[in-house]
């Protein structure tokens, strides 16, 4: 028993002498992306949003306005890794017709949230789960959730397949609004990314393309890259599982042996302009 209790004893004063030599235990790392929520709706007119965003954890770094349509949005300035909130504005400029706000937010620990007014509903791919045409089997790689071509590979076109499946808020939507948002990396003038929305008509041995999206017409950049456009057309004005078959076909091209492009993420969205306020849709 004596001998227990002076192990015992033992243990506690070495625990105490770890603590009290000043020792810090590691910094738990942040992993929670900022918040940013739609904290005001003023019909007016002039039609107002305030979006109030905070980061708890490592602070703000950036707030970077990527969409700004028919409005005047405002972002004061901050301090860079404040966890005090930042309300951002966003005014209607043309009252009769609707507007669109996106915007990426990071913080300091680089956790990443991207906010759009008015909402919509996503129908999302991510870049490595395309079928894959037989020919290009050799010649591609998934990292992560992205799909690219081999580093030992030095020209080659892989193409890439994505189903769109039935879903019951994209159909027969009157009044709807179509958009699609793709993630991608382009990194010189050897790469290349094309990214076409395709229906089928299930009666006819047809297929029209709807959307082409085409990364040569954009900036090369190290980085990942987003691209969004609202005003994609359908055939009808909406889509129509009943008669159509919609896939998203992607071409990755890559000419030397200098870089990986590659999709990333791929988001086909809708928005009856209804789900937030009359700022977010056009007058009656």
């Amino acid at each position: 028993m004596t001998s227990k209790g002076r192990i015992i004893h033992f243990f506690v004063i070495i625990v105490f002498a770890i603590s009290s030599s000043g020792i810090a235990a590691p910094p738990v790392p942040d992993t929670t992306p900022p918040s940013a929520v739609v904290t005001l709706e003023d019909g007016g007119p002039p039609c107002r949003i305030e979006v109030t965003i905070q980061d708890t954890g490592s602070g703000l770094a950036e707030i970077l306005v990527t969409l700004s349509s028919n409005a005047d949005t405002v972002v004061p300035p901050f301090t860079v890794g404040t966890n005090d909130p930042v309300v951002m504005s966003s005014t209607k400029i043309d009252q009769t017709q609707g507007m669109r706000i996106e915007a990426r937010i990071t913080d300091v620990a680089g956790n990443v949230t991207f906010f759009q007014y008015p909402t919509f509903d996503y129908l999302a791919v991510a870049g490595s789960t395309g079928a894959v045409d037989e020919g290009d089997l050799s010649e591609f790689e998934v990292r992560n959730q992205f799909a690219t071509i081999k580093d030992s590979v030095s020209s080659a076109v892989v193409t890439y397949r994505y189903n769109l499946p039935a879903v019951d808020d994209f159909d027969n939507c009157e009044d709807c609004t179509y958009a699609i948002r793709i993630r991608y990396r382009d990194t010189g003038t050897n790469q290349r990314v094309v990214v076409r929305l395709r229906a089928a008509n299930v009666a006819q041995d047809g297929v029209t393309t709807l959307f082409t999206f085409d990364s040569d017409t954009g900036s090369a950049s190290t980085l990942n890259q987003t691209f969004s456009d609202h005003s994609v057309s359908l055939p009808g004005d909406h889509v129509d599982h009943g008669n159509y078959v919609y896939f998203l076909e992607v071409e990755v091209t890559k000419t030397a042996n200098d870089g990986t492009p590659s999709p990333g993420l791929i988001a086909f969205s809708i928005s009856d302009g209804q789900a937030s306020s009359e700022c977010g849709s056009d007058a009656p």
